[in-house]
C-alpha cells in the first residue's frame, strides 16, 4: 500500500491520480496517527508526505522509525524544494523529493523507481495494469550508493534497464524525454546516466550538450545507448562529452560493467577534488607559505600565508622565478640542492635568504619534494613549503657568537688581555673583511672567527704568557707554538666559522715578506683572513697598555702601521685600514679597556715576539 500525509485542507486531485496510476492501494490521512492506524497490519510500499511544515524533518525521523512502516521509501512533496531542504530531508532519511508545479510523468518516474528499490525488482502490477500480488514484509535496506538516471523513449529498454540495475544494488530513475531528464537532474543527486541517442523532440545528443553546460565528463559520467554504429556518430556524442557509448540490443553484462568503470573513476574524481579543497583550505590557513614550482624555480602556486612571510601577495609571485628573490650568498648552496634533487633523492631541505618586498631578507627554512614523470623519472614539478626562521637563526647566530667570543676570552684571562681587546679586533676585521670586497656572509665569519686568533694560548703555561720579564729562547720557542695548537683544536671540525678561525690561528703571526712564524708564509699565500687579522690585532696592541710597553698614541701607532707597509702588512689591506681610521679610532670608545675578571694584566708573552721595542719591532 501508499501512504499519503497531508496537512493542507482537502487533497491534491493531481497528485492522487499519479498515486492511483500505480494500481496500488492508496491510504490517506492528515496526521501520524490516522496514518499508522490506517497502515498498521498491512506491508507499506510507500510513503508520501504532502505537508507545508516550516521544519518537516523530524516528522520524517519519526516516521522512517516507526516499525509500523517497515522503513518504508519517502517521497517529499514540497513546494520548489530548495537545495537546503533536500540535504535536511537527506539526513532524516528521505529517498526523493518532487514538488509543485507537478509534472505528472516525473513524478510517475520517481514513483515507480521508488517502488522497484522497494521491491528489489520490477513491479508487475505496473507493467500489466492488475492488482499488485501480496508481497512478504521487506527489512529495510541500505540505501543504494548511486542513483542511475535511464533516459529512453523505449518502454521495453527502461524496463529491462530498471530491473537489471535494481538487481546490482543501484537506484534508478527514469525519464522517457529529454526535457523530463533535464528536469530530474536538477532536482536528484545522480551518479551517471545511460542516454538514448535518438529520442522525439529532443535529441540525446541535445540533451547531452545541456548537461555538459552544468556538469564536466569528470562530474557526471553520461552513457550514450545507440543503434547507430557509425563511426561519424560516435565521434559526434565523444566530442559533445559523452564518456562512453553502448550498441543497441544492449550487453546488459557489458552495459554493468561500462558502469562500473566509470563509477569507479567517478569516486577517483571526487575523492581528488575532496584533497585539492582539503589542501587548498590547509595551505589558505597554514603559517607555512606552501608552493607549486616547475622544474626550472618558476612559481607556478604560492599559498596566501605569502602576504605574512614575504610581503607579497600570492599572484604577484606566480609565473616569477624563486631565484630571483634569493640572497647572492645563498646561490650556490641552493643550487648545488636543486641540481642534487633533479638527479636522485626526491627531497631535500635547506635554509636561505630571500628578499622581503619591503627590501630586508627573511631567513626561511624550505622542504621541497620532487614529482616525478613515472615514464621518464625526469621531475615534472617540486612541490614545498616555506617558514620563516629568522628568529632561530638569529638566536643561533647571537648563541655560536656567545660561545665564540667565551672562548677567547679564556685565552684573554690567560695571557692577561683586556676584554676590550677581543670585542675591539672583532668588530675592526668585520669592518676591513667589508672594504676588502668580501660578502656580507664572508665578513660576518672573519668577525667572528677572529675571536678565537689566540685560542692555542690555553696550551702554554701561564708562568709564560704572564712572565714580567722578558723570554728566554727555549720560552720564546714556546710561545711561538701557540699558531699551531690553535690550529689542531679548530681544524676539520666542518664548521665554516670554526675552519676560518682554525686558518687565522695558523696564520696570523705570518708576515707579508716571509718574516713571520711559524712557517715564514709571505705575499697572498697568507689567508686573507689572516692578513686582516694581523694588521687589526697589531694596531689594537699598540694602542693598548700591554705589561712591556705603554700605549702609543695613534697617530705614533699609524706611523708604526705604515712603516710595516709591504713588510708585515698586506700593503693594500693596509692602504683600506687607514682609508677611514676614524671609524676604527671610535671602537674603544665602545669596547673600552677593563681588566680580564680574575687576573692581572702581565706579560704577553706570545705577543713579545712582535712588540715594537724589541728585536721584532717593525723595520
Amino acid at each position: 500500500m501508499i501512504g499519503l500525509l497531508s496537512d493542507t485542507e482537502g487533497q491534491d486531485d493531481a497528485l492522487v491520480d499519479v498515486l492511483r496510476k500505480t494500481r496500488i492501494e492508496l491510504l490517506t490521512a492528515r496526521s501520524v496517527e490516522d496514518l499508522r492506524a490506517a497502515c498498521q497490519g498491512g506491508s507499506t510500499d510507500l510513503l508520501v508526505l504532502d505537508i507545508n511544515l516550516a521544519d518537516p524533518w523530524p516528522l520524517v525521523a519519526q516516521l522512517k522509525a516507526d516499525p509500523t512502516f517497515g522503513g518504508a521509501p519517502v517521497l517529499a512533496w514540497r513546494h520548489s524544494p530548495s537545495p537546503q531542504d533536500k540535504r535536511a530531508g537527506r539526513e532524516v532519511g528521505v529517498d526523493s523529493y518532487d514538488g509543485r508545479p507537478l509534472n505528472a510523468e516525473r513524478l510517475q518516474a520517481k514513483v515507480e523507481a521508488l517502488l522497484r528499490s522497494r521491491h528489489a525488482g520490477p513491479l508487475q502490477a505496473l507493467s500489466l495494469g492488475g492488482p499488485a500480488p501480496a508481497a512478504p514484509p521487506k527489512k529495510l535496506q541500505k540505501a543504494p550508493d548511486h542513483l542511475i538516471l535511464v533516459v529512453d523513449d523505449e518502454q521495453g529498454v527502461l524496463d529491462q534497464l530498471t530491473e537489471r540495475l535494481t538487481e546490482a544494488g543501484y537506484g534508478v530513475l527514469c525519464a522517457s524525454d529529454g526535457a523530463t531528464a533535464l528536469t530530474i537532474l536538477k532536482q536528484e543527486p545522480v551518479s551517471l546516466v545511460l542516454l538514448d541517442h535518438s529520442m522525439p523532440r529532443m535529441s540525446g545528443l541535445e540533451v547531452l550538450w545541456r548537461v555538459r553546460e552544468t556538469s564536466s565528463s569528470l562530474q557526471l559520467p553520461v552513457l550514450i545507448m545507440s543503434s547507430k554504429t557509425s563511426a561519424q556518430d560516435l565521434l559526434a556524442a565523444l566530442e559533445l562529452g559523452a564518456n562512453d557509448t553502448l550498441t543497441k540490443p544492449l550487453d546488459l553484462p557489458l552495459v554493468l560493467a561500462r558502469m562500473q568503470l566509470h563509477l569507479r573513476l567517478l569516486k577517483t574524481s571526487q575523492e581528488l577534488r575532496r584533497g585539492e579543497e582539503r589542501f587548498r583550505l590547509l595551505t589558505e590557513n597554514s603559517t607555512d607559505v606552501v608552493t607549486r614550482e616547475s622544474s626550472d624555480g618558476t612559481w607556478l602556486y604560492v599559498s596566501p600565508a605569502s602576504r605574512r612571510l614575504l610581503g607579497y601577495e600570492p599572484e604577484e609571485l606566480v609565473g616569477r622565478s624563486a631565484w630571483s628573490l634569493l640572497h647572492p650568498e645563498d646561490f650556490d648552496a641552493l643550487a648545488h640542492s636543486y641540481d642534487t634533487l633533479m638527479s636522485s633523492p626526491d627531497h631535500f631541505s635547506l635554509r636561505y635568504r630571500i628578499k622581503h618586498k619591503d627590501e630586508r631578507w627573511v631567513w626561511v627554512e624550505t622542504s621541497l619534494h620532487a614529482i616525478r614523470d613515472p615514464a621518464t623519472g625526469e621531475v615534472q614539478e617540486l612541490q614545498g613549503a616555506m617558514r620563516d626562521v629568522t628568529a632561530q637563526v638569529e638566536r643561533a647566530q647571537r648563541q655560536a657568537e656567545e660561545m665564540l667570543v667565551r672562548f677567547g676570552r679564556i685565552a684573554e684571562f690567560r695571557s692577561g688581555e683586556t676584554r676590550g681587546h677581543i670585542q675591539r679586533l672583532s668588530a675592526a676585521a668585520g669592518i676591513l673583511a667589508r672594504r676588502a670586497g668580501l660578502s656580507g656572509r664572508q665578513s660576518e665569519h672573519v668577525r667572528l672567527a677572529s675571536t678565537l686568533h689566540d685560542l692555542g694560548n690555553i696550551m702554554i703555561p701561564m708562568s709564560v704568557l704572564q712572565k714580567p720579564g722578558p723570554l728566554t729562547d727555549d720560552e720564546r720557542a714556546l710561545v711561538q707554538q701557540s699558531p699551531e695548537h690553535g690550529y689542531e683544536l679548530l681544524k676539520d671540525s666542518g664548521d665554516e666559522i670554526l675552519e676560518m678561525a682554525a686558518a687565522i690561528c695558523w696564520h696570523h703571526h705570518e708576515h707579508w715578506d716571509g718574516t713571520g712564524y711559524p712557517r715564514g708564509r709571505r705575499g697572498k699565500g697568507i689567508p686573507v683572513e689572516a692578513r686582516i687579522v694581523t694588521i687589526c690585532d697589531s694596531f689594537d696592541m699598540m694602542t693598548s697598555d700591554r705589561p712591556y710597553c705603554r700605549a702609543l698614541p695613534p697617530e705614533l701607532a699609524l706611523s708604526e702601521m705604515i712603516r710595516g707597509r709591504g713588510k708585515r702588512f698586506d700593503p693594500e689591506l693596509l692602504d683600506l685600514f687607514l682609508a677611514d681610521i676614524g671609524e676604527l679610532l671610535a671602537l674603544r670608545g665602545r669596547f673600552p679597556d677593563l681588566p680580564a675578571s680574575g687576573s692581572v694584566v702581565a706579560h704577553d708573552g706570545f705577543q713579545e715576539p712582535e712588540r715594537v721595542d724589541e728585536d721584532d719591532a717593525i723595520q
